[in-house]
């Protein structure tokens, strides 16, 4: 065999070798960051992206049912007072604190180790970013009212950031206790070893559910605060069970928020997991049936739930 001399390394190579052995590792490796690197950058798009549309889909659910509400007490000729407005407006609060929780975790799970300020900031522009846009929008078209804001609103966005830091910050330190759950995790941004459009299909499956939950607790809501307001006799009130009447009122739609994550896990477990018993059964119960009947039902009765 003919041998040359390595320009590089004045190594003996053979004729017909075009690279010396000792290059290889370095050009290889070479190749491998670059291509990671590319494929992080598009997984970390698609991370932010799934984030945006998770926040613009379900911050504003309760804000919407809240609306509908007070629009069918007006038609009704229903009288609201300001007491019961409050602790109804209230549950806006309690949802972005529990919606800031659950995303800025997610976003904590799989963007570790950045400064706890970061985090607190995705929280917020999560909840703000849709609004952000509108807002600049108008100020680039010069239409934007450059009046004074009327102070409940100011008092409704003090009440709001700090729901959604407390939330965010709550979720940065229950996802710093987990570790990468699945491997694919960390490399690419999946959740529990399950990809972002199996986890999109499961945002859609879930918004029935949430719908239902959100307007049970406006209906559960409104009757706390009818029973508060009724009230003539406080001694009564306490004695009689009528508070304990009102905290379950108060709780249960949080409990039954609870009990519905809690199967759709089961159902998202038995995905995960092919040898999970009665496997087809809770895939079909907890991710399908159930949010159907929650569509359904309404359609059946001819109404929609409560109001």
């Amino acid at each position: 065999m003919k041998f040359r001399k390595c320009f590089n390394c004045n190594k003996d190579i053979s004729v017909k070798a075009k690279f010396c052995g000792s290059q290889l590792p370095e050009i290889k490796t070479s190749a491998v960051k670059r291509n990671r690197s590319f494929f992080t950058f598009r997984q970390i798009s698609f991370a932010v992206i799934f984030l945006l549309y998770l926040s613009s889909s379900y911050f504003t659910y309760i804000g919407y049912v809240i609306k509908d509400f007070y629009e069918r007490v007006l038609d009704l000729e229903i009288y609201i007072s300001r007491f019961q407005r409050y602790f109804i407006d209230s549950l806006i609060y309690i949802f972005d604190f529990i919606c800031s929780m659950f995303f800025v975790g997610i976003f904590a799970y799989w963007f570790k180790g950045l400064k706890t300020w970061l985090y607190l900031l995705m929280g917020l522009l999560m909840k703000y970013w849709l609004a952000l846009l509108v807002v600049g929008f108008f100020i680039f078209k010069g239409s934007f009212s450059e009046g004074a804001w009327p102070d409940s609103l100011l008092y409704m966005l003090a009440l709001q950031i700090t729901a959604v830091l407390v939330g965010s910050f709550i979720g940065v330190k229950i996802a710093a206790k987990f570790d990468y759950l699945d491997e694919r995790d960390r490399t690419n941004f999946f959740l529990y070893g399950l990809s972002k459009k199996f986890w999109f299909l499961m945002t859609i499956a879930y918004s029935p559910i949430l719908g239902f939950l959100s307007k049970l607790s406006v209906l559960a809501f409104y009757t706390a605060t009818k029973s508060i307001t009724d009230v003539h006799n406080w001694s009564e009130f306490f004695s009689k069970g009528h508070f304990a009447g009102v905290l379950i009122a108060i709780l249960l739609p949080f409990v039954l928020l609870a009990v519905s994550l809690k199967l759709f896990a089961i159902g998202i477990e038995a995905v995960k997991n092919k040898q999970s018993k009665f496997r087809k059964f809770k895939i079909i119960t907890f991710l399908i049936v159930m949010p159907l009947l929650i569509v359904l039902i309404p359609i059946i009765r001819n109404r929609t739930w409560f109001f």
